[in-house]
C-alpha cells in the first residue's frame, strides 16, 4: 500500500512539473494586428535614395460584391498601397511600419517588382534583404517594370483585385519564362550566365461610358549584364530564348505558305541540345539542335494537310520559323554580350578548365561565336478534324 501511494506521488510530480513546460502562445500575433503584404516594389530617386512600395489587402473590402474586379468599383480599390524614401531597404521598411498601426508580415508576398531606372543601376543590394530576413520567400516571382514599379503597382487590372495577384498569373501561365527571385539569383552567381526578367508596363484602354481602364501588359524580357539590366528583347524577338532555354510555354508558331492565310501551331514539347565547340585556333562555336512538336490550332489556307508533300512543305516552314527566332535571340545575345541563355554555364559543365581559359575574353568571345542552328519540326496533332467541315462533301 506505501508503495503505490508513493508511485501516485511521483506521477503527481512528473504531471505538474511537466505543466510548468507548457507556457501557452506568450509570442502569439492575432490577424487582426497583422498587415500581411502582397508585392514589394522598389524605385530608385533622382537623389541616389530608394522608394519601397508595399500592397497590402483590406480586410474590410474583401467581402461581398464591389462591382468590378481590381477593387475599383463601390467603395474604392481592396488594396492599400503606401510608399517610403530612403537610404536603404531596410530605413524605408522602418518608416513605413512607424506609421502603421498593424504589423508588416512579408512571408505571403507574391511578387517583387524592380522599377527601371533601379534595374539599370544594378539590382545586387535587393538580393541582401530579400534573403537575409527568413520570412521572405524566394519563390515569389521578379519583374521589371517600364517606368516605375510603383505606378505598376498601383494600375487597377480588372480580372484580378490586387496588381500583384495579376502580375503573379500572367508570369505564372503566360508565353514567357517564369523567373523568381532564386533563379535570378542563381542566374546573377553562375559562371557563364546573365539573369532575364519578364518586362511588363500599364497600357491603359479606352471604354465608351468611361475614362478608361489599366491593364497590365507583357512587353517582353529585361535583359541584365552582370546585375545591370543593359537591353529589352521585344517579345516577339524573346520567343527564341524559350527555345534555347528548353523552357516551352504554350506558344504558337505561325506558318505562311507564300499566301497570305497562316497556319497557326502550338507547341506540345520541345528538346534543345546545345553543345559548345572551341576549335584549335580559338574560334568559339555552338552546334544548336531543336526538336519540336507541333498541334493545329487553325488552318485558314486550303491546303490538304494529308497530302505527304504538303505536310513536308508545312514542316520546313515550322521549323523555319522556330530557327528565325532563335536567330533573332542570338543577334540580341551578341549585340549586348549578355549571355541570357547560359551558353558559358554549358561549356563549364563540359569543359571547365577551358571555361578558365575563356572566362576573362567570355563576353567578347560570344560576340564573335558562330551558331549552327538546326530545327527539326513534325505535326504530331490535327485536332478533331483535318480540313474545315464546310468544305468537301
Amino acid at each position: 500500500m506505501m508503495i503505490r501511494t508513493l508511485n501516485r506521488r511521483k506521477l503527481l510530480a512528473l504531471v505538474l512539473s511537466i505543466s510548468l513546460l507548457l507556457t501557452g502562445c506568450w509570442d502569439r500575433i492575432e490577424i487582426n494586428d497583422i498587415a500581411i503584404v502582397l508585392a514589394i516594389a522598389v524605385d530608385k530617386e533622382k537623389d541616389g535614395n530608394i522608394r519601397v512600395s508595399l500592397e497590402i489587402p483590406l480586410a474590410s473590402q474583401l467581402g461581398g460584391t464591389q462591382g468590378g474586379g481590381g477593387g475599383t468599383g463601390g467603395s474604392g480599390r481592396a488594396d492599400y498601397i503606401d510608399s517610403e524614401i530612403a537610404p536603404t531597404f531596410v530605413q524605408a521598411y522602418a518608416q513605413l511600419q512607424d506609421r502603421m498601426s498593424r504589423r508588416l508580415k512579408f512571408g505571403h508576398y507574391r511578387v517583387l517588382i524592380i522599377g527601371e531606372e533601379m534595374a539599370r543601376s544594378g539590382i545586387e543590394d535587393v538580393f541582401d534583404i530579400v534573403a537575409r530576413r527568413p520570412e521572405n520567400r524566394l519563390s515569389s516571382y521578379m519583374i521589371v517594370a517600364k517606368g516605375t514599379a510603383e505606378s505598376l503597382m498601383k494600375s487597377q487590372p480588372k480580372l484580378e483585385r490586387f496588381s500583384g495577384e495579376a502580375i503573379r498569373e500572367m508570369v505564372k501561365q503566360g508565353e514567357i519564362v517564369p523567373t523568381n527571385v532564386k533563379n535570378t539569383a542563381m542566374s546573377l552567381s553562375h559562371y557563364g550566365s546573365d539573369a532575364v526578367l519578364p518586362y511588363m508596363g500599364v497600357k491603359k484602354l479606352k471604354e465608351k461610358d468611361s475614362k478608361g481602364t489599366e491593364e497590365i501588359e507583357l512587353l517582353g524580357y529585361a535583359q541584365f549584364l552582370e546585375d545591370r539590366m543593359v537591353d529589352v528583347m521585344a517579345r516577339e524577338s524573346a520567343m527564341g530564348l524559350s527555345w534555347l532555354k528548353n523552357n516551352i510555354r504554350p506558344i504558337t508558331v505561325v506558318v505562311n505558305l507564300n499566301k497570305p492565310e497562316n497556319l497557326i501551331f502550338t507547341v506540345i514539347r520541345s528538346n534543345a541540345k546545345i553543345e559548345p565547340i572551341v576549335e584549335q585556333d580559338g574560334r568559339l562555336r555552338f552546334d544548336i539542335r531543336i526538336d519540336a512538336r507541333l498541334r493545329l490550332n487553325e488552318n485558314k489556307s486550303k491546303e490538304d494537310l494529308t497530302n505527304r508533300l504538303v505536310m513536308e512543305k508545312v514542316k520546313k516552314h515550322a521549323a523555319d520559323n522556330i530557327r528565325l527566332q532563335v536567330m533573332d535571340t542570338i543577334r540580341l545575345i551578341q549585340k549586348s554580350g549578355a549571355d541570357s541563355a547560359e551558353l558559358g554555364l554549358k561549356l563549364f559543365r563540359k569543359d571547365p578548365i577551358t571555361w578558365k581559359k575563356l572566362e576573362p575574353n567570355w563576353r567578347e568571345l560570344l560576340k564573335e561565336a558562330e551558331f549552327d542552328v538546326k530545327v527539326k519540326a513534325d505535326i504530331s496533332e490535327f485536332g478533331l478534324i483535318s480540313e474545315n467541315i464546310v468544305r468537301g462533301g
